[in-house]
């Protein structure tokens, strides 16, 4: 028997939509497939500041986020916006995560320094710098080589300031540090609190 069904009958409805979702899917495969090996191929990982930009065993840590005495006018207190690791005269100095070198150059503050622009939305600036190796509008890569360590700008000694910004504010760059460092008294010190 071959009945016709009344047009408002409540099953066809969801069967219609399944069959033009599938087709759709089917029409658009390669786009899917195109747009999960994209996503599937950025590594956040590398985007967002984590590690330190030298060499751990080669360094000290000397000076660190917050209040502290000035070093170079010692009657004032200042507020130091990064974090200080001392070493030796052209210590080699990496960027920390994959970005766009914003700014290389010279400030009476910083020294050399150079602000890299992430993807993250985080940016990182190294200051103090001996040498600059990058330029602005370069890409970096999380571990390249981009400067060497310095006694530029206001400071009383060689050392590399490492600040780590977001949405315009200074952060503490401890907690980017000690994502990947594990082993150093700051970080296992900090570790309870991060």
């Amino acid at each position: 028997m071959n009945k016709e069904l009344p047009p408002n009958t409540k099953y066809l409805k969801p069967i219609y939509i399944s069959r033009a979702v599938s087709s759709f899917y089917m029409l658009n495969l390669q786009l899917f497939e195109s747009i999960q090996n994209s996503l599937s191929s950025i590594n956040l990982k590398s985007q967002i500041p984590s590690g330190r930009p030298v060499i751990l065993h080669r360094i000290r840590d000397t000076s660190q986020f917050g209040l502290r005495l000035d070093p170079v006018n010692q009657n004032t207190f200042e507020f130091h916006s990064g974090m200080d690791m001392a070493g030796v005269l052209d210590e080699a100095v990496f960027v920390t995560a994959d970005g766009m070198v914003e700014r290389a150059g010279y400030d009476p503050g910083y020294g050399y320094f150079i602000e890299i622009q992430h993807p993250s939305s985080y940016s990182t600036i190294y200051a103090h710098l001996n040498r600059i190796l990058v330029s602005s509008g370069q890409f970096v890569k999380k571990g390249q080589l981009i400067g060497r360590m310095g006694a530029t700008g206001r400071v009383t000694g060689i050392h590399l300031h490492y600040e780590v910004v977001t949405g315009g504010q200074k952060v503490n760059p401890v907690h980017f540090v000690c994502l990947e460092d594990l082993v150093s008294e700051i970080c296992k010190s900090k570790g309870k609190n991060l």
